[in-house]
């Protein structure tokens, strides 16, 4: 039977049967939930079935529309011809109807961007914020929800908004770039077979999808069966102790061949193991599922992440210009601040593995090395940062 002529009941054991297949409905049953709201609407304005049907195509993406090229390409990268018809889409309403497409583009894009940057934009959360998040969500006052954008419009002319007003505030001198960057990146269209990207991603440690490596520079040091966050799968850190392979690299592949539904299941029994093995207590935030619609410590990184980028210009700059085991002032400088941080990253360690302290215990002693280390960050990037080309 198809999932049409199943009874209610008959529905909820098959997808207690077969999850993944389930969860692939419901996410088919909304998007065509949307189409037939739009058929619906037009019928009702006395427009033909025919065109009804095709203003419900288009009312999102319409992902059958595709030359035979972009047929042949999509086979073996998914997304590819989504990412082709968004530009696309985006092109014909402006050439269709340009002045009522601005209009919406200001109401719904423009505006909001415009009024969550004014709620937002001097909060220290917020200028912690990694560029790739602000840059592709809508961030909710409090810093707490995301609102993904529209990928085209959304980045062009929201976060183009955003990035002018950062950089007119004299707040992030960056902006511009990221958000060109960031815009190029939603307009590209990938080009490798998926059937070996997760494989390329293993062993270039980088994940082109979230643009930046796998396994972060901070745990690059450390044994690959202990190369795991806060937020890395208990199945895969079970498997990689076992392997003596990263649990980081483990969860991207995953994620790279069953996609969002897979992640979602291979954490499912993270809440079960996070208590046998008393691990720190988790927020909300940082719960499976939610943390897609949430912000949380992961997305609050840009201190560290402009911290390690410093600290590789430095090892660059010393490897070029320096003497060996001589090095500059700046040089000494960042690389204290590292071995500070990388001490306190071991007692945080130390910390989660330690049988003295409950979860709740442990996420607090967590949370005080995680802002010592993001402290020390700062000062060093304040200190040392216009020394050095990152």
């Amino acid at each position: 039977k198809s999932w049409q002529d199943l009874t209610s009941w008959e529905i909820v054991k098959a997808l207690v049967r077969k999850p993944v297949a389930g969860l692939e409905w419901i996410s088919n049953l909304i998007e065509a939930s949307t189409r037939m709201g739009e058929f619906m609407r037009a019928r009702d304005k006395g427009k033909s079935v025919e065109e009804a049907a095709y203003d419900a195509v288009e009312i999102t993406l319409n992902f059958g529309r595709s030359g035979a090229t972009g047929q042949q390409i999509n086979r073996m990268v998914p997304f590819f011809n989504a990412c082709i018809q968004g530009g696309d889409k985006l092109y014909r309403l402006f050439k269709t109807d340009p002045k009522t497409t601005m209009l919406r583009i200001g109401t719904y894009i423009i505006l909001p961007s415009i009024v969550l940057w004014a709620a937002n934009h001097d909060k220290d959360w917020y200028k912690e914020l990694d560029p790739a998040i602000k840059m592709n969500n809508w961030i909710l006052p409090g810093g707490s929800i995301r609102i993904p954008k529209p990928q085209e419009a959304g980045v062009l002319f929201g976060s183009g908004f955003e990035a002018v007003l950062d950089a007119a505030a004299g707040q992030d001198q960056k902006a511009m770039g990221e958000w060109a960057t960031t815009f190029l990146e939603n307009m590209t269209p990938g080009v490798m077979p998926t059937l070996i990207l997760p494989l390329i991603e293993w062993v270039s440690n980088y994940s082109f999808f979230r643009n930046k490596p796998v396994v972060s520079q901070s745990m690059q040091r450390l044994p690959d069966e202990l190369q795991y966050g806060p937020y890395t799968s208990e199945t895969s850190k079970f498997v990689g102790g076992i392997a003596g392979v990263s649990p980081a690299k483990l969860d991207n592949l995953w994620r790279g061949y069953t996609g969002t539904m897979g992640m979602f299941l291979i954490q499912a029994p993270d809440l079960w193991a996070a208590d046998k093995q008393n691990l720190p207590a988790k927020k909300l935030s940082e719960m499976a599922f939610v943390r897609d619609f949430a912000i949380n410590d992961m997305n609050l990184n840009r201190t560290m992440n402009d911290f390690y980028r410093l600290k590789e210009a430095a090892a660059k700059q010393h490897a070029g210009y320096g003497k060996k085991g001589k090095p500059t002032a700046e040089v000494a400088g960042v690389n204290v601040a590292a071995q500070s941080i990388l001490k306190l990253q071991k007692e945080a360690r130390e910390i989660t593995a330690s049988p003295k302290y409950n979860s709740v215990q442990k996420r607090a002693l967590v949370d005080k090395l995680q802002a010592k280390q993001k402290k020390i960050a700062q000062l060093c990037i304040k200190k040392y940062g216009n020394k050095f080309d990152y």
